[in-house]
């Protein structure tokens, strides 16, 4: 009976039943990866399409406009618990991924720390991303995977960049407006307020955005033997093309959008990591929201 038992626990311990999934499953969990993130950018793209002719038949989706913000909104949980799997599948594999120590760890704390975005039935989505994030963290303790160190010399690199972007965006701006009027929300708290900004971006904007496009994107597309050039081109090129909701406000569109994924790819290629990007890209997007650019 003894015997038996150890035989049934040895066999579900998680050092032997992961090394054998990867054995029999490695094939089509890989598989399961790489179209959990086709699926998740082809979801992007379909929502920023309904944003767009929503910009150019104001009057025609006018009606629709509070189910596209609800859809809008979940669909961010979607993105949350998507890239969670994607992380879990290829928990071996995230130094391919340019998925760095800062970068998983700010994605586990937000598993944790998220914003609620008051769709309803939230609180069962919050449990998901939750269990998620647990997950996450059980499996680095039992597997003890290769993870990138994250070089803080970059990360300050990154920090500088993104200030340096937004003082000559707001420089070409300034020539283009008449008139200039700050965030409402600026005028209140500024620690608060910037403190806010800052958990929505580690919560679902940069992050979420990089670890999707300079992360598993530009690493899948590595495993298919696509050249570094090559990734760098059509993971930004596909960036810039969905953000065309954004063609409201030319300037952001021909200029600050491709700015900033021309950093955040540049940083990527050059660190190999995406926690640097992660950090422009956040300043960039907190500094426009503060100061009322329609880059955010």
């Amino acid at each position: 009976m003894g015997a038996n038992n150890d035989t049934y626990i040895n066999l579900y311990y998680p050092y032997i039943l992961i090394p054998m999934m990867n054995k029999f499953a490695l094939v089509p969990i890989k598989k399961i990866g790489f179209a959990s993130i086709v699926i998740l950018i082809v979801g992007i793209a379909s929502l920023q399409l309904v944003f767009l002719l929503q910009i150019l038949a104001y009057d025609f989706f006018s009606a629709y406009a509070e189910s596209i913000s609800y859809i809008s909104r979940l669909y961010g949980s979607a993105i949350y618990i998507t890239l969670g799997t994607v992380i879990l599948i290829e928990i071996r594999n995230l130094d391919k991924f340019h998925i760095d120590k800062f970068a998983i760890a700010t994605f586990i704390l937000s598993c944790f720390l998220r914003q609620r975005s008051g769709i309803t039935g939230e609180g069962l989505l919050l449990i998901i991303i939750g269990l998620i994030g647990a997950l996450i963290v059980f499996a680095l303790i039992m597997i003890k995977p290769k993870i990138l160190r994250t070089d803080f010399r970059w990360a300050l690199v990154g920090i500088a960049l993104g200030f340096a972007s937004i003082i000559v965006i707001t420089l070409l701006e300034l020539l283009l407006r008449h008139t200039w009027q700050f965030a409402p929300l600026f005028r209140g708290s500024v620690i608060a307020t910037v403190l806010n900004y800052i958990a929505k971006e580690f919560s679902l904007g940069a992050l979420m955005e990089e670890m999707t496009f300079r992360g598993f994107l530009w690493g899948y597309l590595r495993e298919r033997s696509w050249a570094e050039s090559k990734i760098c081109l059509a993971q930004g090129f596909l960036f810039w093309l969905l953000h065309l909701s954004r063609i409201a406000t030319p300037f952001t569109l021909l200029f600050s959008i491709p700015l900033l994924t021309l950093i955040s790819t540049m940083l990527t290629f050059r660190t190999k990591q995406i926690f640097p990007a992660i950090l422009s890209h956040t300043v960039i997007n907190v500094a426009s929201a503060l100061l009322n650019l329609p880059t955010y």
